[in-house]
């Protein structure tokens, strides 16, 4: 049986309010039309969970069913969890955005970045897209080297002057911030202060027993182009270069990569994990009793920082806010104005929209591979949720 028609005959599982039967209905169609071969959905609103679904595999062999607790790397949907992390710091009063780094950071101040701040950081101005360092094989999964690599680096341009999209240098960066004022590594401080407390399933260093949950990440085989590199490559080119000649390439499979502190790109979690987190940041700041942030600080985690051209992702009106992506055409849906979150490479997405109460999660295993902002799965799903919000 071919594995279309096989995904076409399977049963969606989980819950779903009556009231969002076209939410799973679109979710289906992310299998039987946009190519999906194992994801999550969730949807909260007014805090209820109205949205919780799962379907397919966990791998390409379509041998492993993908279960309710089924975890999947969500790569730079994880920034938007770290950002989380840093705003409860900011309105704690142990981090100001807009003193420098290096007031924290000392050995930060290398090579003209004495003055960059974490504002600037967190909405991808500082000039430290990529690392040019010549880095050993796996250094990505060492801390120490990075941080190091991190603070002898010097800008690209001069900091504040440019929106490039800090791909991997923004985790490194934020998160050493995060350890030096805090005591504890960005997963430590994660686990401890945002997913227990809310009973969210997000890691941020998988621990090993929760390997047996992890979907495999599947990659669309692509042919080969025929079309030489070119001579010199572009801000992108050099971003993503920077991880796959560091980096074994069968990374993701592995205990060192699972357990590594790379904050802006290898967290595991599922749609249920990235809704409830957001749950609060839609809801004022609070669910339940437990309370990440208050209102005001979530305002002013959401003012535009930056907006335009970005020279990493090559795509115009970008929109940045601290940490945050704002609602654009790089979110590709009809999310309402004041929405924000984070999307990552393949598709998973968090979002909360305040005005609606609402947050999203959709987490899934296979990449998509058209062009930035053309996946319809999740675009799909928010056009849904906010038909049935009216």
């Amino acid at each position: 049986m071919r594995l279309k028609d096989r995904l076409a005959m399977m049963d969606t599982k989980g819950f779903c309010d009556p009231k969002f039967q076209i939410v799973a209905d679109a979710f289906t169609r992310c299998f039987t039309e946009h190519g999906d071969i194992g994801a999550s959905a969730a949807v909260t609103v007014e805090g209820e969970t109205v949205v919780d679904l799962w379907g397919g595999f966990m791998d390409e062999e379509v041998t492993r069913p993908w279960e309710e607790q089924t975890l999947c790397v969500i790569f730079s949907a994880t920034k938007g969890v770290v950002a989380t992390a840093v705003h409860m710091l900011v309105e704690r009063g142990q981090i100001d955005l807009d003193s420098p780094i290096a007031r924290y950071w000392p050995e930060y101040a290398q090579n003209g970045k004495q003055n960059v701040t974490l504002r600037q950081v967190m909405s991808h101005t500082a000039g430290m897209p990529f690392i040019d360092a010549d880095l050993y094989m796996g250094a990505p999964y060492d801390w120490d080297t990075m941080i190091e690599a991190c603070a002898a680096q010097k800008p690209e341009w001069e900091p504040g002057s440019t929106l490039a999209y800090h791909a991997f240098t923004f985790g490194w960066i934020v998160g050493e911030v995060i350890h030096r004022v805090s005591g504890q590594i960005p997963g430590q401080f994660i686990a401890r202060e945002i997913a227990e407390p809310l009973g969210a399933e997000f890691y941020l260093g998988l621990p090993e027993s929760q390997d047996s949950n992890v979907a495999d990440w599947i990659q669309p085989r692509q042919e080969a182009s025929s079309e030489p590199p070119p001579e010199t490559p572009s801000y992108g080119e050099r971003s993503g270069s920077f991880m796959r000649a560091n980096t074994p390439s069968n990374r993701l499979s592995t205990r060192a990569h699972r357990e590594a502190q790379i904050p802006a790109a290898n967290g595991y979690s599922n749609a249920r994990g990235m809704a409830t987190i957001y749950r609060p940041l839609a809801l004022g700041g609070e669910h339940d009793g437990v309370r990440l942030i208050e209102r005001p600080t979530i305002e002013n985690a959401l003012v535009q920082q930056a907006t335009g051209f970005d020279a990493v992702l090559e795509i115009d009106n970008a929109r940045r806010a601290v940490g945050f992506k704002l609602v654009g055409p790089e979110m590709g849906a009809s999310y309402g104005e004041r929405a924000f979150g984070h999307g990552g490479h393949g598709g998973s997405i968090g979002v909360a929209d305040p005005d609606k109460r609402m947050s999203l999660g959709y987490v899934m295993n296979k990449s998509w591979s058209g062009p930035r902002g053309t996946d319809p799965r999740a675009r799909s799903l928010a056009d849904a949720v906010y038909e049935c919000l009216g």
